[in-house]
Formats: C-alpha cells, sequence, structure tokens
C-alpha cells in the first residue's frame, strides 16, 4: 500500500480543514488609534442608516456618505475636530421630529442583543453629539425602512435595496471598508443570535478593519470576507468565491469522510479509479433524519401525536427598534387524532442534520413514545438571510432566532439524542449502520 502518497493527501485535507480557522494573510497594520476612528465611524454610519427617519427611508445615498466621509474621519486627528464633524453631518440629515409611536420601554428579556452604550461613551464623543444621538434613538424610523425588509410570514430579514456593485472585483479600500460596515451592521441589529457567537463583536469590528483596509489583492479580500462570515459561528453562514477556491486549490480528495474520534474515515468515493490507484479504503483513516427533509414533518405529526403539542417557537427582529427581538407565538405540530400511531417510534440523526432537519426534530419529538438515537446535530436553525458584499459577493445568516417553547436554544447546541451513539472505525470498514443497528435492538426490545 502506497502509504506515503495517502499519507500527503490526508495532510494536504487537514491543512486546509485547519487553515480555515486562522487568520489568512499578513496585512499592514494601521495605529491603534486609526482603527478606533475607523471602528466609530462604521458603528455611527450603521446607527444612523437603521435609526435616523430620513436615511431610513433611503433619501440618501447612504453609500456614498460612507465612502466620501471616511478618509476625513481617520484623518482627523482631535477629539473636538472629530466631533464637530459628527455634529455637522448629523445636522444636515434634515430634523428628526419628536416619535409619538416609538416604544422605548422594550423589557430586558427582548433587548438580549442591543448594545447601545457606545453612544453615551463620553470618551468617544461631546455632549452635543451624545445628545444628538440619544434623540435619534428616542424617535427612530417607523415603519417601513429602505435598508431592511422583513418576511410577513416568517420574520426573517431581507437587503434587497443594499447595491452590489458587481463591477468592483477587487473594490477600493473605502468599498471593502464599506462592504465590512455594512456586514457587520446587519450582524449587530439583526442577527438572532449575536450573543452566541462567542466573541465581543465590537472587538471583530476592531479584528477586521485592517485586513480589510490593507488588503493587497483580490484573493486577500476574498479570504478576509471569509474569515469575517466565520466570526458569527453560524453553519447557515459561509463564504465561496473563485478566488478562494483557487487559493485552496480546485482538486477535492477522491472519497468521503467523516470525522469519528478525531479521526478522517473514509465512508465513500467520489472516484474508485483514483482511490483504487491510491488503495484509498472503506475505513482508511486519515426514516432516518440524516439527510435533508422535505417538509414533511406536520404529516408524520399528525400521524403520531394523539393532540395539538406546541414544538418551537421564534424570536424575530424588530424592525422599528433595531437590536431588539419579539417571540412570536408557537408553533404547533399534530392534531386531535384516535387513531395515531400506537408503537414505538425511533428518529435517527446525526451531525449533518441541520436546519429544516433540525426543525423535523423538534417536531416529532413531541409524539409519545419517541426515542431518539445519534448524535448531536449541527445546530443551525431557522429561514436564512442574504448579505451582500461590495462585488456582488454573497454570503447567509440565520435570520430567526429557533427555541423550544420553553427557551431552550438550538443555535450552536442541536438537537441532543437520548441514546448517543456514533460510528465506530471498525464499522465503517465494515459498511455497517451502527445507529439502524441500535435502532433496531431498541425496537426489538420493546
Amino acid at each position: 500500500m502506497p502509504c506515503l502518497q495517502n499519507d500527503r493527501i490526508m495532510i494536504k485535507l487537514f491543512s486546509i480543514i485547519i487553515f480555515v480557522f486562522f487568520s489568512f494573510s499578513v496585512f499592514s497594520q494601521p495605529s491603534a488609534q486609526e482603527t478606533e476612528k475607523i471602528a466609530v465611524f462604521c458603528k455611527l454610519w450603521g446607527f444612523l442608516k437603521y435609526h435616523h427617519p430620513t436615511v431610513a427611508k433611503g433619501e440618501f445615498d447612504w453609500d456614498r456618505e460612507f465612502t466620501n466621509r471616511i478618509n476625513k474621519v481617520y484623518s482627523t486627528n482631535s477629539k473636538q475636530d472629530i466631533n464637530q464633524y459628527y455634529y455637522e453631518w448629523i445636522r444636515s440629515l434634515d430634523e428628526v421630529k419628536n416619535c409619538k409611536n416609538c416604544n422605548n420601554d422594550a423589557p430586558d428579556s427582548l433587548k438580549f442583543n442591543l448594545a447601545l452604550c457606545w453612544i453615551s461613551d463620553t470618551n468617544i464623543f461631546t455632549p452635543d453629539v451624545i445628545n444628538q444621538l440619544r434623540f435619534i434613538h428616542r424617535n427612530r424610523n417607523q415603519g417601513q425602512n429602505f435598508y431592511v425588509q422583513q418576511n410577513k410570514n416568517i420574520g426573517n430579514t431581507g437587503y434587497k435595496n443594499e447595491k452590489p456593485y458587481p463591477d468592483s472585483i477587487f473594490p477600493s479600500n473605502e468599498m471593502r471598508l464599506l462592504g465590512l460596515s455594512r456586514y457587520w451592521n446587519i450582524i449587530n441589529y439583526f442577527y438572532p443570535y449575536k450573543y452566541l457567537i462567542g466573541q465581543n463583536w465590537d472587538s471583530v469590528l476592531v479584528e477586521m478593519i485592517p485586513k480589510f483596509k490593507y488588503c493587497n489583492d483580490t484573493i486577500s479580500y476574498h479570504l478576509a470576507m471569509m474569515e469575517l462570515t466565520a466570526k458569527i459561528n453560524d453553519s447557515h453562514a459561509g463564504f465561496t468565491s473563485k478566488y478562494t477556491k483557487q487559493f485552496f486549490g480546485l482538486k477535492w480528495a477522491p472519497f468521503k469522510f467523516k470525522i469519528i474520534d478525531n479521526k478522517a474515515i473514509v465512508t465513500g468515493f467520489y472516484n474508485d479509479s483514483l482511490c483504487k490507484i491510491n488503495d484509498v479504503r472503506y475505513g482508511d483513516v486519515f426514516f432516518d433524519v440524516r439527510n435533508y427533509p422535505n417538509r414533511t414533518l406536520y404529516r408524520i405529526a399528525n400521524f403520531l401525536n394523539v393532540e395539538k403539542k406546541p414544538f418551537a417557537k421564534f424570536s424575530v427582529p424588530d424592525i422599528s427598534y433595531p437590536g431588539v427581538f419579539d417571540y412570536k407565538t408557537s408553533y404547533f405540530c399534530g392534531k386531535k387524532n384516535k387513531n395515531s400511531y400506537p408503537g414505538k417510534v425511533i428518529v435517527l440523526f446525526n451531525e449533518t442534520s441541520q436546519s429544516h432537519a433540525e426543525f423535523t426534530i423538534m417536531a416529532l419529538q413531541t409524539a409519545p413514545n419517541i426515542t431518539t438515537i445519534g448524535s448531536q446535530t449541527a445546530g443551525a436553525d431557522g429561514d436564512v438571510s442574504q448579505i451582500i458584499f461590495p462585488g456582488n459577493y454573497k454570503t447567509y445568516m440565520t435570520g430567526i432566532g429557533v427555541y423550544y417553547p420553553d427557551g431552550r436554544e438550538t443555535q450552536r447546541v442541536g438537537i441532543v439524542p437520548v441514546i448517543e451513539i456514533k460510528p465506530t472505525i471498525q464499522g465503517i470498514k465494515q459498511g455497517r449502520d451502527e445507529l439502524m443497528e441500535i435502532a433496531i435492538e431498541v425496537i426489538n426490545e420493546i
């Protein structure tokens, strides 16, 4: 067996997998003061975009405001001068009138994602600017917002009026920073799981500014976008382009694999001939919901349940109060059914079960006599929202929060089985479906 050749394939594969989680390039570093000024400007620009009534109605070219003003901001040295610049800018945006419909008394339970202490930070702003920002917040835009729309049925957000700039394959540094600011502010105000990211979102902005501002070429820009989207730790998110594919390589290992016991195990083949040449075999170490359901959950739940039951609830962004999330009424499945299935039911799932698959499992768990077997699911549930970077490069985020009726989270937690079973290396070598074997054992013991 040509082990050396095989080892080289796996080393390359692991190098690719591991490398994604690290910074991708070395950039020239701006001063900490310059980075901080850019960060404040990005946050201020985003705040006005979603709060100021005139701006939120789309009456300004807000992208142009960003690209025209960003250089002035980080070239201004004194706190007094930059605050005077901000003060005059805000004054030029038309008068903000008192809002009679603004609800500023949302309970803390709905404000877990809201982070606006910075608008009152006297280390950043002078009292005049702080008063402006507080007034805008109390009298923020209500109703429709040009820059963010909401799915009436589900509640996830859309951003159809964001300009894609399709001809900007490698945009200017102003345009790249615009893309960073656009993405950062969307996540800041409308990503339901911002509080679960695992890193302070303000610190992400500071960390990523030099990587966007000082990109050396198209590849480094695309790697920066990839790294940024990975920061939200959302399995719905991700970023690929022809440039990232070129960077990591256009060729794949000729086999399928799973991670078992922290090892990559061959589970199938894309190209039998190449695998045979390299002596790659099954098990080499380098009703079932282990798939993507076809929206059958309600029919199955109706068959299994004796009555209607709640199985999930959603948190959706409040467009009239950016950063606040409202809980929608619980989702129900099942119905009164005198002829419901009386027997035992086994539900199999694993780490590949994601999104609608997880939603399906949550519904099936309401039925009596259910036993879940497998391994913890991916932990990314909820309808997605698309975000566009300059250059017409697309990424996604989970657009609504999904919880059990009692408030338990599923994001980054997944669905946890009652009986945890994972495939073994020996089982893979023998071509066995060990989860199915255990399921049959459980059924036979009943």
